[in-house]
C-alpha cells in the first residue's frame, strides 16, 4: 500500500530547522555576465513535464502517455533515464543500454521532444527537431556500457545533443530558468570518471551554478539534479549535494534517485521535490530524517511525474500518480503547491550590458543574451 503523509509543522519548529551557514560566498561583482546556454520560445502560459527514473517499462509508458496529454512545451529529467531495457522487470539485470537499447528507454517514449534524435521511434531521425528534451544525468546514465563512468564513451552522450557542456546546463523560457546539474556523489577521488569539475559546495561546477543563478532575471528558478540532497528514503540525504541552494537564489530544486514522491522545505524555505516514482520499482518505506530539511508530503506506490505550470508571475507544482497495483486506474493529483518567486541577487554589472528586452513567454534576456544563446543552437534544432 501506498503511503501519503501529510505534515503540519509550526513555523518556528521549520525555522529551527532549517538554519544553514552562509557558504560559501556569493558570486563576486567583477565576473563576466553568466548568460543562459539556451532559450527556449514559449507561450506567455505554458507548462513543463517532469519525469525521473523511468526506462522501457509498461509504467513508464502509460507516465509517458500521461504526460503527452498536458501538451508541454518541452520535458525536463531528474536523471536515470533507463536501465536495461532487456530486463524481464524493473531493471533487474544490470544496466547494460547503448545504441538502440537507450533509444527504447527515451526515444520510445519521447522521440518527439528530443533535439538531432537519431533514434528509429516516432518517424526515424530528425536532425532538424527543436530541441524539447533537457536530462539530468543519474547513476544508471554514468554507468551505461560502454563507458565505465568516463563522459566521452557514455551512451548518454552520444544519444543527445544538449546545452553547455552538456553535463551541466542552463535553458531559459519566458519567466522560468532551469538549471540542470550533475550529482554523481561518485566524483570525487574518481580522476577522470564521472563528474570531473566536482560537486560540493565549492567546486567549479557549484560556482558556475552560483553565478548563473545570480545573474538570472527570471522570476523563477529551478535547479535540477538526480540524487537528492534531502530525502525520507532509506539511502539517506545526499550531503555532498546540499548547496545553498535558497541563498543562491534558487525558487525550487528537483531530484530524483529514491522511486517515490515527496516534497519537503529545505534550508531557506524553499521547496526540495524528489519525483522518482517515473516507471522504475517503487519505494514505499520512508525511515530517514530528511534534517534539517522537513518532510512535507511523501507517496509511495504511485507511478507518475510533475506538471509545472507557468505563467508570467506564477508557477504552480502539480504530481500525479496511478496506483502501482492498478494500471487501469486513472492518474490523479497528490500533490500541488505555488512555487516561490526568486529573490533579486545583486548581478554582475557586465549584465548591464544585457539591455533587458521582452522573449516569448515572459521578460528578461535581452538582444545580447539571445545572441549568446543562440551560439551552437543551430546544432539543437532551436533558434531563440
Amino acid at each position: 500500500m501506498g503511503l501519503l503523509v501529510a505534515a503540519t509543522i509550526s513555523s518556528a519548529v521549520i525555522a529551527a530547522s532549517l538554519t544553514q551557514p552562509r557558504h560559501p560566498a556569493l558570486a563576486a561583482p567583477d565576473r563576466p555576465c553568466a548568460v543562459p546556454d539556451l532559450v527556449v520560445p514559449v507561450p506567455t502560459s505554458f507548462s513543463v513535464g517532469v519525469i525521473g527514473d523511468f526506462g522501457d517499462f509498461a509504467s513508464t509508458g502509460r507516465v509517458a502517455a500521461t504526460m503527452a496529454g498536458w501538451n508541454p512545451s518541452f520535458i525536463v529529467t531528474v536523471g536515470d533515464n533507463g536501465y536495461n531495457p532487456d530486463a524481464t522487470s524493473d531493471g533487474a539485470g544490470g544496466f547494460v543500454w547503448n545504441g538502440s537499447l537507450i533509444d527504447r528507454s527515451i526515444g520510445q517514449w519521447f522521440s518527439s521532444y528530443i533535439g538531432n534524435y537519431q533514434g528509429t521511434y516516432g518517424g526515424g531521425p530528425a536532425p532538424g527537431r527543436p530541441s524539447r528534451f533537457f536530462p539530468a544525468l543519474g547513476n544508471h546514465d554514468w554507468d551505461g556500457s560502454p563507458g565505465g563512468g568516463v563522459w566521452a564513451n557514455l551512451p548518454y552522450r552520444s544519444y543527445f545533443t544538449l546545452p553547455g557542456n552538456e553535463r551541466y546546463y542552463t535553458v531559459r523560457a519566458g519567466s522560468v530558468q532551469f538549471f540542470v546539474i550533475d550529482s554523481e556523489p561518485r566524483s570525487p577521488g574518481n580522476g577522470s570518471q564521472y563528474e570531473t569539475d566536482g560537486v560540493s559546495a565549492s567546486s567549479t561546477q557549484a560556482l558556475w551554478l552560483r553565478d548563473h543563478l545570480a545573474d538570472s532575471d527570471a522570476p523563477f528558478k529551478i535547479v535540477v539534479f538526480h540524487h537528492p540532497a534531502y530525502t525520507s528514503a532509506s539511502r539517506g540525504n545526499t550531503t555532498v549535494m546540499q548547496w545553498p541552494f535558497a541563498e543562491w537564489g534558487a525558487s525550487l530544486v528537483l531530484s530524483g534517485h529514491e522511486h517515490f514522491y515527496e516534497r519537503l522545505t529545505g534550508p531557506g524555505g524553499i521547496p526540495f521535490v524528489t519525483t522518482g516514482h517515473g516507471g522504475n520499482t517503487l519505494t514505499n518505506a520512508f525511515p530517514n530524517s530528511p534534517f534539517p530539511a522537513v518532510s512535507l508530503v511523501r507517496v509511495g506506490d504511485r507511478f507518475g511525474a510533475v506538471r509545472l505550470d507557468v505563467g508570467p508571475t506564477h508557477l504552480t507544482l502539480t504530481a500525479v500518480g496511478q496506483p502501482s497495483s492498478n494500471p487501469g486506474a486513472p492518474f490523479s493529483t497528490i500533490d500541488q503547491t505555488s512555487v516561490p518567486i526568486a529573490p533579486t541577487l545583486p548581478r554582475s554589472p557586465a549584465c548591464a550590458a544585457v539591455p533587458p528586452t521582452t522573449t516569448p513567454g515572459g521578460t528578461g534576456g535581452g538582444s545580447s543574451l539571445v545572441a549568446a544563446a543562440t551560439e551552437g543552437a543551430d546544432r539543437l534544432g532551436v533558434v531563440p
